[in-house]
């Protein structure tokens, strides 16, 4: 009986079984392109007033906000204008904007997106429920983007991947018994919650009715309790259905600790099952199997940085890594600065915010590349 009891010890060993560990890539740091200071002072030349290159994409350049502005104007006694830069009248758009969208680079293109989205969409709900508003006439020249639902769009810009729309076939089946002692364990917990938030209630009642007499407080906390907790009589259970913990024999009794009653509860009865046919759903869109997401690279490295013996070096890598300016940083995150914003108050909305940008590109499992096994 002994070497039977030492064998059962051996098998349950935990070390016998196969253990699962997360797997992430090895990370490498790429090595820094170190500059002089006199060469990161004086030889940039977007940053260099005397450059070539600082003459050409200000003074000289087709985009400076100037030069399109006088363009724009008639010259002499001519009052037609002929310039390039006509259409800018019919679409919205300033001097300043445009020579921000050719040399202002990408954050000011990113805002300027987010801004122009924002301003079609009051645009539509303008032409929707004011169609006899006078409106100014740049904005009668803009095509405004339709909004079909998303439902019936193939692919998204973010959220769901969907990968194809085909025929999705339900089975009825019925309660499992896995099932079944998830949903037990669910109720007893609920019960105890509200058992403990019970007894928090009526130590207030009993403080606040000291002046009373106490079998007429008692009598009110006796009807309080019926009112409030369910009964104390468990659900009709098989006899064969209760589960005990595999620790403690049947014929001892178990001791009254906390642990071996969390271990021992009562199976709520089945749901009742009715055989019924399949039902076939056409055309319904189908996201892509979470297994092709679980999969992490071997080697990862980030991105080779500048380095300089001096300070406006230093704050430059910063702004570059930060998006500067907050309005940059935050179209980048979320979309726009109003997406932001409302991503801040979300636990004063009624609904969850409709975000953009790195917020809803998220990957399936992070962007971390850890793969944890089991999730």
């Amino acid at each position: 009986m002994n070497l039977v009891m030492q064998f059962r010890k051996v098998c349950n060993h935990p070390e016998l079984f196969e253990r699962r560990e997360a797997k992430s890539p090895l990370f490498l740091r790429c090595e820094q392109y170190v500059l002089p200071k006199l060469v990161y002072e004086e030889g940039l030349l977007s940053h260099s007033l005397p450059s070539k290159k600082h003459i050409l994409e200000n003074m000289l350049s087709v985009f400076f906000a100037e030069n399109i502005h006088r363009s724009l104007q008639p010259s002499g006694k001519r009052k037609e204008v002929e310039s390039c830069f006509s259409f800018t009248r019919f679409c919205s758009l300033s001097p300043a904007e445009l020579q921000g969208l050719a040399v202002g680079g990408l954050v000011f293109v990113l805002l300027h997106a987010a801004h122009r989205t924002s301003i079609s969409s009051l645009l539509r709900h303008c032409y929707q429920w004011w169609p006899a508003a006078e409106l100014r006439l740049s904005s009668l020249f803009l095509l405004l983007p339709r909004l079909p639902s998303s439902g019936l769009v193939f692919t998204a810009v973010a959220g769901r991947s969907v990968y194809t729309y085909t025929i999705h076939i339900h089975h009825p089946m019925p309660e499992t018994l896995e099932h079944r002692i998830l949903r037990s364990r669910k109720v007893q917990q609920t019960w105890k919650q509200s058992g403990q938030q019970l007894l928090s209630l009526v130590e207030g009642v009993t403080i606040k009715q000291e002046v009373e007499e106490p079998s007429e407080t008692a009598m009110k906390t006796h009807n309080l309790v019926h009112k409030v907790l369910p009964p104390t009589k468990p659900p009709p259970t098989s006899p064969s259905k209760s589960l005990r913990s595999p620790k403690v024999p049947e014929g001892k009794s178990p001791s009254k600790s906390h642990h071996e009653e969390e271990s021992r509860f009562s199976i709520l009865p089945e749901f009742p099952h009715k055989p019924q046919d399949s039902t076939v759903l056409e055309f319904q869109p189908t996201d892509m199997p979470a297994f092709l997401y679980y999969t992490s690279p071997k080697v990862q490295t980030g991105s080779r940085d500048l380095y300089s013996s001096c300070a406006n070096a230093a704050w430059g890598s910063i702004r570059h890594k930060h998006c500067f300016p907050r309005e940059g940083q935050q179209t980048l995150l979320y979309g726009s600065p109003e997406s932001a914003s409302l991503y801040m108050a979300r636990t004063r909305l009624f609904h969850p915010p409709v975000l953009g940008g790195l917020a809803a590109s998220v990957p399936r499992f992070g962007w971390s590349n850890i793969l944890v096994p089991g999730e």
